[in-house]
Order: structure tokens, then C-alpha cells, then sequence
């Protein structure tokens, strides 16, 4: 595997480091914009005062301001409430988040904390934190998601992170045209549904240069969903790099499709699964086409490659054959170990099963030293190049 770039873990460490050399480009991003700081309309850096009423105005200002408008929160602990950024605004719109921000024990809004809606031309950036303070404190809170992108085109997201989500820590939906990169998303591995970044009903999405750690998927590609781009991606603790689940929601055939992902250059560790593709067993139509994962490096891993078209995480489920098709699917330059005996599992429908499947050099051991097994049911494909597992197509 020499020559292959991927992002092992002191390159994590050196990307952090290279965090504080990049200051002078968010500099630039605001320096020869209006800026709207929080504090000029009341909010304040306390940990405690409610300041939600002042992120909104100065919001709305900026988003009148006919040119580069920058709302800037300076260095201190903010408190805020649900929040909503709505467009359209005049001119372009950045959010410099430099300081930290939580949100109260009890959200007005149960299922969102901060959301970015209907905006051309966004920024969200600064180095700043936006921490859901849930895994933090035992006491329950209302599982909100700590920032949702909503009907974003052209948008920028980037040094930013966000740690202790009460739920999902980042939605991208219905967005078009996202770069996401430089970002450090932190949970514990026990905190439930505290997904990385969950990506649907969006095209032209980039992850990159990122740190994912969860008690869920470090990213979720989900129905309507085509043209997502993920490298140079640590992942883990988590549940890897999914797409789906699929399948559940019955009459959702056209929103049911994911096409046109590519997975590359990335690094899994200590995840309980790698990278995966899960439908539900149901009669509820959907297709997932045309995806690639190269160039993956992982690390005692639960299940490294999987297809799992029974997927059932609360039984009892509707044991029917997964009506999702799967088609064009390549694993490319995947190694490392695996904490299972079997690293290899394709598990497809019995109603279309996968076609077109691609396994190209593939050297998984197991993490005791062990050789590894492949599972297949009812996948159809070719193998080239070396095959550890010996390959079950």
C-alpha cells in the first residue's frame, strides 16, 4: 500500500496544527466586509445570559446590507436558544464564529438548536465551538440537533467544531454546491444518534480534511442525494461512513436514490463498521448507484466492508427482500483489520440482489493476526488484484 495518501493519525495532528497558520485567511474572509458583531447588540460572553435576541439582530442587519456582510462572535461563551438564520439576504453572508456557544438545558424547539435557511453565497467559519453541552452533563435534554443547513447554495463550511450534539451534530439538506473542510466533530462513542454529518436531498457536497469522532455515523448519505464527495476523512470512534438507511418510509420511491459518491483517502479507527450500505427489508423502492471507496485505511474495525440489506436495528422489522436496487458499487485499495471474523459482508436483497460490484486489491487481516473471511449473498460482481479475504463473489 506504499504511495497511497491517506489520513493516518499524525496527519490529523499536523492538519490541527496547520489550524492556527490558516488565521489569516478567515482574517481576510471578514477584514473587507461590514461586520456585525453579537456584542453591539447586547449579547454577552458570560456562559448564562440568554443572548438570542441579539444574534438575531444582528443577523437581520447584515443580511440587509447590500455586500459582504460578516456576523462576527468574538471569543467568550455565548448562550442561545433555537435559533433560525433566514435568507435571502442582499449581499453574501459569513458567520466568524470565534468564541463558543451553547445552547440552554431546555430548547425552545426540541429538534433544533442553530439553522442556516434559505442563504446564497454562505460562510461559517472562525475557529469557534458550537458545543450542544449533553454528553457533558447526565441530566436529559430534548435530542436537538445542534446545526442544520437548509436549502444552502454555494455555501462554505469550514474550521469550525462542534462537540457534545444532543443529536445529529451537522444536517445538510436540500443544498446545493457545500464545501465542508477543516472540521472537528467530537461525541462520545456511547452517546446515541449523535451522527457527524447527515447529508440528504443535496448534490455537490465536499467533505474534507476533517475529524469525526461519534456514537453514530461520522457522515450519513442519505435518499436524494447525488454527486457527495468524502476524502482525507478520520472517522471514529462511530459507525463509519454509511449510506442510508433506506427503505423505511413506504411511497418514497424518487426520494429513495443515492448516486454518485465517492469515498477516498480515508481513515477508520476502532469504528464499529467501515464502509457501508444499509437498506431496510421492505417492499419500499429506492436505488443506490454508481459509488466508490478508495484508498481506505482501517483499524480494528467491527465490520470493514459491509452491504447490509436486512437492515433491522430494532427488531422485529418487516423481514420482506430489500426492494432498494444496488448497482456499480467499487472497493478499491481497501486494507487494515478487522475485530470480526468476517470482514467482507455482502448481504444483499434476495428480490434484485447487487450488481456490478467491483473489489480491486483488498488486503484485510484480522486484528489478532487471524486471516479474515468474506460473507456473500446474492452479490454479483468481479474481483482484480489481491483479495484478503479470498473473495466470495
Amino acid at each position: 500500500m506504499e504511495g497511497k495518501v491517506v489520513l493516518r493519525f499524525g496527519t490529523i495532528v499536523s492538519l490541527l496544527l496547520l489550524v492556527a497558520l490558516v488565521g489569516a485567511t478567515i482574517a481576510n474572509a471578514y477584514s473587507n466586509a461590514k461586520v456585525f458583531d453579537v456584542r453591539r447588540y447586547g449579547a454577552k460572553p458570560d456562559g448564562k445570559s440568554d443572548s438570542s435576541e441579539a444574534f438575531l439582530a444582528a443577523w437581520n442587519d447584515a443580511c440587509k446590507y447590500e455586500g459582504k456582510a460578516r456576523v462576527v462572535v468574538p471569543p467568550g461563551e455565548f448562550v442561545t436558544d433555537a435559533i433560525m438564520f433566514l435568507g435571502p439576504c442582499k449581499g453574501s453572508m459569513g458567520f466568524i464564529m470565534k468564541g463558543r456557544l451553547s445552547p440552554p438545558d431546555r430548547l425552545s424547539d426540541s429538534g433544533k438548536w442553530i439553522t442556516f435557511r434559505y442563504v446564497n453565497g454562505l460562510m461559517v467559519s472562525g475557529h469557534g465551538t458550537f458545543d450542544g453541552r449533553s454528553y457533558a452533563d447526565p441530566s436529559p435534554k430534548p435530542s436537538a440537533m445542534s446545526l442544520r443547513f437548509e436549502f444552502i447554495n454555494d455555501g462554505v463550511i469550514s474550521h469550525i467544531r462542534s462537540v457534545n450534539s444532543r443529536n445529529a451534530h451537522m444536517q445538510i439538506y436540500g443544498c446545493n454546491k457545500i464545501r465542508m473542510h477543516n472540521i472537528l466533530i467530537k461525541a462520545p462513542g456511547n452517546s446515541k444518534n449523535t451522527d457527524g454529518i447527515k447529508i440528504g436531498a443535496s448534490t455537490d457536497v465536499h467533505v474534507t480534511n476533517s475529524v469525526i469522532g461519534t456514537g453514530d455515523d461520522c457522515i450519513a448519505i442519505l435518499g436524494k442525494s447525488s454527486d457527495i464527495h468524502v476524502s482525507q476523512v478520520f472517522c471514529g470512534p462511530g459507525h463509519g461512513i454509511s449510506i442510508g438507511s433506506m427503505g423505511y418510509y413506504p411511497n418514497n420511491e424518487k426520494n429513495d436514490v443515492v448516486t454518485g459518491v465517492t469515498v477516498t483517502d480515508c481513515t477508520f479507527r476502532g469504528t464499529t463498521d467501515g464502509v457501508r450500505i444499509k437498506t431496510w427489508a421492505t417492499p419500499n423502492a429506492g436505488l443506490v448507484q454508481n459509488l466508490t471507496f478508495s484508498n481506505i485505511h482501517l483499524d480494528s474495525v467491527d465490520n470493514p466492508i459491509i452491504i447490509d440489506q436486512e437492515y433491522c436495528p430494532k427488531p422485529p422489522c418487516n423481514q420482506v427482500p430489500s426492494h432498494i436496487r444496488i448497482e456499480d458499487v467499487t472497493y478499491d485499495n481497501v486494507w487494515g483489520t478487522s475485530r470480526s471474523a468476517v470482514a467482507v459482508k455482502l448481504n444483499c436483497s434476495k428480490m434484485y440482489g447487487c450488481k456490478g460490484l467491483v473489489l480491486k486489491d483488498i488486503n484485510m487481516i484480522q486484528k489478532n493476526g487471524l486471516d479474515a473471511t468474506s460473507f456473500c449473498s446474492n452479490a454479483v460482481g468481479a474481483t482484480h488484484g489481491v483479495q484478503k479475504p479470498s473473495p466470495c463473489l
